[in-house]
């Protein structure tokens, strides 16, 4: 097996075992949490069909927090910008330096920031641009928290898939994988990195430091 194909079964494997709940919890949140927020808040300018379709935001919010809890008062989910603005003729949703918190099991955190959001408005499609972080953590095992570093990462909701055509990090502990463009399939729980592949694996290097 050539050795690119070796590093990519790893990164497979690695990843496969870290992130089971990471891209079904980031897109539902997303899709509820920005479906919500197009939907609920009221148009300020009156619609016309006289009138040309321009690209100007029609509401807008700033220092926002929106979170979903469960019946107990658990926090589940979390989504907070210093700025969003709707635009109509798109139907897109623009968030200005986004951090989002989810909590899709009682033990695990799935963290996200990015200097931008960019979201459709039935969140199925949520690009993260600018310096995208996203963290998965299982906190009751003593294991770091994976994280998936890139300048843009674009999830998609139909189908699951986590993209990105810009060079990317997957780090857990000590082990790292890069690659110029990633591609993840949550369903056949199959991901793949193209251009130049590297990784590095250190025994023992997944135990969280005490």
């Amino acid at each position: 097996m050539p050795f690119k194909a070796l590093w990519q079964q790893a990164a497979s494997h690695a990843w496969g075992r870290a992130t089971v709940y990471l891209p079904v919890a980031l897109m539902a949140l997303l899709a509820l949490l920005t479906y919500w927020l197009v939907h609920s808040t009221p148009t300020l300018t009156p619609s016309s069909s006289t009138r040309p379709v321009r690209h100007i935001a029609d509401y807008s919010l700033r220092d926002f927090t929106i979170a979903t809890f469960a019946p107990e008062g658990r926090l589940l989910n979390q989504l907070s910008g210093e700025s969003a603005r709707h635009f109509p003729d798109s139907n897109t949703l623009e968030i200005e330096v986004v951090k989002i918190k989810s909590y899709p099991a009682a033990s695990r955190e799935t963290r996200a920031s990015a200097q931008k959001a960019l979201a459709n408005g039935d969140g199925t499609d949520v690009r993260l641009m600018g310096n995208a972080l996203i963290e998965n953590e299982d906190l009751s095992k003593p294991i770091p928290p994976l994280r998936l570093r890139g300048e843009q990462l674009e999830m998609l909701s139909r189908p699951q898939r986590l993209l990105s055509e810009s060079p990317v990090v997957l780090q857990q502990g000590k082990n790292q994988f890069t690659g110029d463009r990633l591609d993840y399939d949550h369903l056949n729980s199959v991901v793949e990195m193209h251009g130049r592949v590297r990784g590095v694996l250190q025994p023992g290097a997944t135990k969280k430091a005490p």
